[in-house]
């Protein structure tokens, strides 16, 4: 399974990436907008409008 992240927005928008955690943080720490893909489709994200991100794996873990 390839890692995914989570990234959440105000008013509990989310959409779920095809990334690791940390390469997601690292490019959303340089700002602006992000090019991110989702189920083989291109999306972009505006760094600061991301509210919290989430690795899938830990979190299917449980605690």
């Amino acid at each position: 399974m390839a890692d995914e992240t989570s990234i959440s927005f105000a008013k509990d928008d989310t959409i779920i990436v095809e990334e690791s955690l940390a390469s997601v943080a690292e490019k959303l720490a340089k700002g602006g907008y992000v090019r991110f893909e989702r189920a083989g489709e291109v999306v972009m994200v505006n760094a600061a409008a991301v509210r919290y991100l989430r690795t899938l794996r830990q979190a299917q873990g449980g605690r």
